[in-house]
Formats: structure tokens, C-alpha cells, sequence
């Protein structure tokens, strides 16, 4: 078992060692006033347990750090702003390697190749959107790295005004409808009765119609 107390190991906790190291404190305080008077032990042990509590709070509150995000297409255009030969380039060009060499061959690509092609691709204005994959992974896993959807690009540049579109009616259109507007009128049927022709109506004259009042009251009688 890993003896958490030793502060050099790999992934020694300071606050897990200061529980376990008051632990073994009490237990000495407890073992050594087995003996004392029932207050005095009581008391020892209450000192013990309230400053145990303590240190358990501490631990419970402790964030524990995320291993940090690594991805091809940043590292890859980090390593394209370098000077090749150098250092710092050979260095970014074996994490890139080491980090996602099995995921690129995965893929079917070759990591050279994309780098070529992001060179020319970032030095002719462009992106590596659609060249280099968008894997992304936790740093120094060796679980494969996903293939995350591409990011949203951003506007660059402000956006352009359109002029107002112009609504231009048809002729023919226009005239139908004025000419059915006037029919609709000529023969609108109303509650009163016409005093002249109009339309398809016709005014009948006044003597015409005391003469058929007339001819109707004698066939009546």
C-alpha cells in the first residue's frame, strides 16, 4: 500500500497527510489517557476529534485540478509560427507526435503531410479547418482522442447593408381589377330603388307602370 504521509511520492495529498498524521495523534492522546480520570480522557479526545473535523472539511473542499484540453489543430498552428530546427519546434513537433501520432495514423492520415499542407494553407490566408482533424484529448492520456465538431466561426468583418427591395405592381393586374371594381359597383344590389339606368337595371317609366297597375285591378275585379 502507497504510504500517503511521505510528501515526495507521486500523488501525495498535504491535506490527506495532516488527517492521517492527527489520526495517529489521537490515537496516542486516547491510548495515553486511558488511565486519566473519565473528564480528563473526555476532554483530550474532544480536542482531537473537533481539530479531525477540521481537517476533514478542508479535504472535502479541496478541488481537485482537471488534466488541461489539448487539440491537433491549435497545437498544429502553434507549431506552423515556429522556426523549423529549432528547440522549441522539435519540442512542439514530439508532443504533437507522442499526443496524437495514433489517432492521425487512426485516421489514415500522416502527420507530415498535414503539416505541409497547414503551412500552405495558413500562409495563403486560409484555415485548418479543413485539413487537419479536430481531435481533442486530456494531456499525457492514453485514451484515444475524440473528434469534436468543428467551431463556430466568427464574423470578421461588418456586416453588409442591403438596399430596400422596391415592389413594382403588374399592369395588367392593376387594371383588372379596376375594371372589376366597377362592375362590382354598377351592379350592387340596394334597399333603394334606382331613378335612372344603371347597369343591368332599367328604370321603368312612370306611365308605363299606372298603366299595368291598371290592366292588374281590372283582371283582380
Amino acid at each position: 500500500m502507497v504510504d500517503f504521509t511521505n510528501g515526495n511520492l507521486s500523488g501525495a495529498s498535504p491535506e490527506l497527510n495532516s488527517v492521517l498524521l492527527k489520526l495517529e495523534d489521537a490515537k496516542s492522546t486516547i491510548t495515553d489517557a486511558i488511565d486519566d480520570a473519565a473528564g480528563a480522557a473526555a476532554s483530550a479526545f474532544g480536542a482531537a476529534q473537533n481539530e479531525l473535523n477540521g481537517l476533514l472539511d478542508k479535504l472535502q473542499t479541496t478541488v481537485i485540478p482537471e488534466l488541461p484540453k489539448l487539440n491537433l489543430q491549435a497545437e498544429i498552428k502553434s507549431l506552423t509560427s515556429q522556426i523549423p530546427g529549432t528547440a522549441s519546434y522539435i519540442s512542439a513537433l514530439a508532443k504533437i507526435q507522442s499526443e496524437f501520432g495514433s489517432d492521425i495514423s487512426a485516421k489514415g492520415l500522416e502527420l507530415e503531410s498535414l503539416i505541409a499542407s497547414s503551412v500552405s494553407a495558413i500562409s495563403g490566408g486560409g484555415n485548418l479547418s479543413a485539413i487537419v482533424p479536430n481531435f481533442e484529448k486530456e494531456s499525457g492520456s492514453i485514451v484515444p482522442a475524440i473528434e469534436i465538431p468543428p467551431a463556430v466561426l466568427q464574423a470578421a468583418e461588418a456586416a453588409v447593408s442591403e438596399s430596400l427591395s422596391t415592389v413594382t405592381q403588374n399592369a395588367s393586374v392593376e387594371a383588372n381589377l379596376k375594371d372589376i371594381g366597377e362592375k362590382t359597383a354598377k351592379y350592387l344590389v340596394t334597399n333603394t330603388l334606382p331613378t335612372e339606368d344603371s347597369g343591368g337595371f332599367k328604370v321603368v317609366p312612370n306611365n308605363l307602370v299606372e298603366t299595368i297597375s291598371s290592366k292588374i285591378n281590372m283582371v283582380s275585379v
